[in-house]
């Protein structure tokens, strides 16, 4: 995995949900006892082609793995270009591999921190580090690693249950997708090219695919006893109250999910599934639309949230000087982009009224600021080591559209950054107390400044006042 500047973990907490997919979580069963085989893996579809011993635990599970993978092409409606490797890992393995995980993926993550402190997301107490080590190992029952291409699955005694089953089938989904359509490599050079907001709309578009995948394999290949197996699965889980996760935080976590299966279920063709015998069975053009979609990637959150946008809605020219600040170094610059928007505004707007999981998709889509409306923006974060700088520009697909935001922002910074009091002048508002906020506007243009130093502040709108 690439080392990422923005290291301060916006990048890395949804490349969690990628690479470390969430599946339902089975109850831990008994540890397997020590012996050669204390990891297999299986590459193929027949015992003979498996690359491990032929121990009874390795030929128990590679049966059904075996199974799952001949499902996981029925389901997708697509080949396996080569076997995939599935590796199964004893429990306490299982969980080394993410604590290692976790530890090469968010060991530096200062910069990101004091950014999200002084946007009033997180509380100066709080740790991301923290936070996302407590989740990777929790959270994760089985994982794709697109670097490796395997599929890693922890294993005990009793087998897998419906819901391991239909979370396995997830991950499959990915390595069969990858095979195709090598979504693993325009990740990475997304990332290499610091297009995050593209990068997180692809995240939606493989962890979407997964997830209406497992949903034709709950309607199109179990009984509805197994079907009662799993009743609620597709469901959001109850929250952990013990782990306090911050609002945006969660919601991140849910969006490649709630908004990417969203945005895939608006691809996909019901016309090519047919019932028979109380059975559904899907045709050859179901996904066609989703394939077609690898090769003519989204190139914003916002044509996640709202799918009519795809394909021809693309982001607009904007303007954003990034002056060098004496004492800082720039962490990275990127796009905001209408999902950030909507996790800053939704942790402190809505949060308190819909409960942990805020709002979800509907048919109807997305009306809030700056993802109805959004045209572009780009922002640039600087860090010192101890104090951090924040700028954004906005455009908007028309005035009004600047208009509310500037608003949400306003009452935005008013609420939950440690600022004082505003003042306003013409078209523009400053706040400064101990850290320092300044928003303006003109026409369909908006920008904003953040600084935990003030003097910084001004530095920053010296070069940012230029409407």
């Amino acid at each position: 995995m690439s080392k990422r500047k923005v290291g301060a973990t916006l990048l890395s907490l949804v490349m969690c949900t990628m690479i470390v997919s969430c599946g339902a979580s089975g109850e831990e069963g008994a540890t397997v006892p020590e012996s050669d085989a204390d990891d297999s893996s299986i590459g193929g579809a027949s015992p003979s082609q498996s690359t491990s011993a032929a121990t009874p635990l390795n030929v128990q599970f590679e049966g059904e793995i075996s199974d799952l993978i001949e499902v996981t092409e029925r389901v997708r409606g697509l080949q396996f270009l080569e076997q995939p490797k599935v590796l199964l890992l004893e429990p306490e393995p299982f969980l080394q591999r993410l604590e290692e995980i976790a530890e090469e993926e968010y060991a530096d993550v200062e910069a990101f921190d004091a950014l999200c402190t002084l946007l009033g997301l997180l509380e100066p107490e709080d740790s991301l580090e923290d936070y996302y080590k407590s989740l990777i190992t929790q959270s994760v029952s089985a994982y794709y690693d697109s670097d490796t291409r395997e599929v890693v699955v922890p294993i005990d005694e009793t087998g897998f249950d419906m819901a391991e089953r239909s979370s396995l089938v997830h991950e499959l989904v990915h390595a069969l997708t990858d095979q195709h359509f090598n979504f693993g490599a325009t990740y990475d050079s997304l990332d290499e090219e610091y297009k995050y907001d593209q990068l997180f709309a692809l995240q939606a578009l493989v962890e979407g695919d997964a997830v209406e995948s497992e949903k034709v394999y709950f309607i199109s290949e179990l009984t509805p006893d197994e079907q009662s197996d799993i009743t609620g699965y597709f469901e959001p889980a109850d929250s952990n109250p013990e782990q306090s996760l911050p609002f945006f935080l969660e919601e991140s976590l849910s969006f490649p999910y709630a908004y990417g299966g969203y945005f895939v279920k608006s691809l996909l063709d019901e016309n090519a599934l047919t019932f028979e015998d109380d059975k559904i069975s899907v045709g050859k053009g179901f996904f066609e639309a989703v394939n077609a979609a690898y090769s003519n990637l989204p190139v914003s959150t916002e044509q996640i949230y709202q799918p009519e946008k795809y394909p021809d809605e693309l982001p607009v020219d904007i303007e954003h000087p990034i002056p060098e600040v004496s004492g800082y170094e720039l962490d990275h610059a990127s796009t905001w982009g209408a999902l950030w928007f909507s996790l800053m505004f939704d942790q402190v707007f809505e949060s308190g009224k819909t409960g942990t999981r805020g709002r979800r998709p509907t048919q109807a889509g997305i009306e809030r600021p700056a993802v109805e409306g959004w045209g572009a923006d780009v922002y640039s974060h600087w860090f010192d080591g101890a104090d951090t700088a924040f700028a954004l520009s906005y455009r908007g697909d028309e005035a009004s559209d600047a208009s509310e935001l500037f608003e949400a922002f306003r009452e935005y910074v008013s609420t939950a950054m440690n600022v004082g009091e505003p003042s306003a002048a013409g078209k523009s508002v400053t706040w400064r107390g101990e850290d320092f906020a300044w928003l303006s506007i003109s026409g369909d243009m908006l920008r904003f400044i953040a600084a935990s130093d003030p003097e910084v502040g001004d530095f920053l709108v010296s070069n940012y006042d230029d409407f």
